[in-house]
């Protein structure tokens, strides 16, 4: 499958989802942030690089019904460093 590429809602089109097979990966300003399984169900973050990189997190995980989280949350859950 082809890569589609979509703008993510209300992040201005400065977020971008990356859809190719079972992979949907969430790109903010040109960076990969994170990244959904839709056949395992499993979502990775990379980073949480600023405030707005959260907005953009929170909207891609939106799309898939997860729920938004905090800076504070998306550290812990996801052993981010950042």
């Amino acid at each position: 499958m082809k890569t589609q590429i979509f703008d993510i809602p209300n992040t201005g089109a400065k977020a971008k989802n990356h859809v190719s097979d079972t992979k949907n990966t969430l790109f903010s300003y040109n960076t990969k942030v994170a990244e959904f399984d839709t056949k395992t169900r499993e979502m990775q973050v990379y980073g949480y690089y600023s405030p707005t990189t959260g907005r953009h997190i929170n909207e891609f995980f939106k799309i898939f019904g997860i729920p938004t989280q905090t800076k504070s949350e998306l550290i812990k859950n996801y052993h981010l460093t950042k």
